[in-house]
């Protein structure tokens, strides 16, 4: 008698109008909202924070990050010129050997040299030794990437309307490696010489 009771009760129940449910369920979409409200913020939170974590390290690196990528570039592109036919460039440079040293230096020495100075200079950009030395490099360095500029301007622009070739992509291109790598050599070098200027200081300041 008395499960027939219970079972006649929760049918009872089951059966009430809609009008009675609406505020039960009324009740839980808003006990969802308000989580769903609390929630936001919470990840806003962490996403900010987030951002100023990634923000502060890369701030904190941002020149270590710079110089760790541009030297390896440099350094590839070194290495490619120690194999004949195997660099890209290999053709402008050979092209250029000829007026830029007046015929003195052979094609495949300039290849050699140029390798050897494209190497120093992006072990120099990795490791963050000898970047005084480097800045001297990189002077000659950009006198042989951007003188087919001038030696060879036909050949680099003589793309449709005059747009530069691939081969006047390449050299243009390598403004910016010489931009960032004197930016690199000439950040860290001056925060070499302020620390042996503090490191000096500080004994006669005792």
């Amino acid at each position: 008698m008395n499960a027939i009771r219970q079972v006649t009760l929760e049918a009872t129940q089951d059966c009430r109008p809609v009008e009675q449910r609406r505020p039960v369920e009324q009740h839980c979409v808003e006990q969802a909202a308000a989580s769903i409200q609390r929630d936001v913020p919470t990840a806003r939170i962490t996403g900010h924070r987030l951002i100023t974590s990634v923000s502060h390290w890369l701030e904190l690196h941002k020149i270590t990050l710079l110089r760790i990528s541009m030297g390896a570039v440099i350094f590839g592109f070194g290495v490619l010129k120690y194999f004949p036919h195997v660099s890209p460039a290999e053709g402008l440079i050979l092209a250029t050997t000829g007026p830029l040293t007046f015929g003195l230096i052979p094609g495949h020495l300039t290849m050699v040299l140029l390798a050897t100075v494209e190497c120093i200079i992006g072990l120099s950009l990795m490791t963050g030794r000898g970047l005084r030395v480097t800045r001297y490099l990189l002077v000659l360095w950009v006198i042989g990437i951007l003188s087919p500029v001038v030696l060879l301007a036909g050949r680099l622009f003589m793309g449709p309307h005059n747009a530069p070739t691939l081969e006047g992509q390449y050299v243009l291109k390598d403004v910016i490696l010489l931009t960032a790598s004197l930016v690199i050599a000439t950040t860290l070098s001056r925060g070499k010489e302020d620390g042996e200027r503090r490191s000096t200081a500080t004994p006669e300041g005792r």
